[in-house]
């Protein structure tokens, strides 16, 4: 008896850590994106890396997809596009990315499988030196 169920629980534990590393590999990935996060000393290394996390973050939901590339288009203190979009915030500092991805094997949200898509913005916006919020992305 304990012989059977120690058997299933392997089973179950198989299953589980296969289940695992198919969700896994279904995340968006930017570990081999081409990354330039050059804006003219605007911004510290530190605060660029932790606008890119939050880019990143937003990402890794679109399954299979693959960043190619992305670098800063825009840093400073001109956040009037984030602040229309915002509501109630008000920003004062805003960044941009843009970048170049490559979607999926599967239909997404929009977006179509297997397609390249090129010039992809993501605005980041903060208030009085906080954190960066993702405020709104795509093509414009």
């Amino acid at each position: 008896m304990k012989k059977n169920i120690c058997i299933i629980l392997c089973f179950i534990l198989i299953f589980c850590l296969c289940a695992c590393g198919a969700i896994h590999e279904n995340v968006g990935t930017m570990d081999n994106a081409v990354i330039n996060l050059d804006c003219q000393g605007y911004y510290t290394k530190q605060e660029l890396e932790s606008a890119l996390e939050v880019v990143e973050s937003k990402f890794k939901t679109w399954p299979g997809f693959v960043m190619n590339s992305i670098k800063v288009s825009y840093a400073g203190d001109d956040a009037s596009y984030c602040n229309e979009l915002s509501g109630n915030i008000v920003y004062d500092e805003a960044l941009t990315f843009t970048s170049s991805f490559t979607t999926g094997e599967n239909d997404w949200d929009g977006f179509s499988k297997n397609e390249t898509y090129e010039n992809w913005n993501w605005y980041l916006a903060r208030a009085n030196g906080g954190q960066w919020r993702l405020v709104t992305w795509g093509v414009l």
